[in-house]
């Protein structure tokens, strides 16, 4: 329950202070991450050796552990999309929302901004 999964985030907070990060990526799952690490630092590494700048990627997410990714592709111009049952924070910092996971939010996603040319928001990963 929401209640239980904020119950242990406190709990953890307490033990782990300002050494770890938290996230809840699964409803009732409480990951314990190195401070300061998230996939958004990944991908910005990744990015970066690949030659492409974090707005011409599609950021897409569902959990709270793709905040940071999201912010990081919206800040740089690109499509941060949240699916429709994305955690309500996530859904605020994404510029679209798709479906659901279950209604293939995900193939709608990569549809609109990977495969389909001249998309409303005009981005597409690797293309000019």
């Amino acid at each position: 329950s929401p209640e239980e999964e904020s119950a242990v985030r406190a709990e953890l907070a307490g033990n782990v202070g300002g050494k770890a990060s938290l996230t809840v990526a699964i409803p009732g799952m409480v990951e314990v991450l190195p401070l300061g690490a998230s996939k958004a630092d990944g991908v910005r590494v990744a990015l970066e050796l690949l030659g492409f700048r974090p707005g011409e990627a599609l950021a897409l997410g569902d959990g709270e552990n793709d905040l940071e990714l999201l912010q990081l592709v919206r800040e740089d111009g690109g499509v941060a999309a949240a699916v429709a049952n994305a955690r309500p924070r996530l859904k605020e910092v994404a510029t679209e929302v798709v479906g659901s996971c279950d209604d293939g939010g995900w193939a709608e996603a990569v549809d609109r901004w990977v495969l389909t040319p001249n998309t409303p928001a005009d981005v597409q990963p690797g293309r000019s």
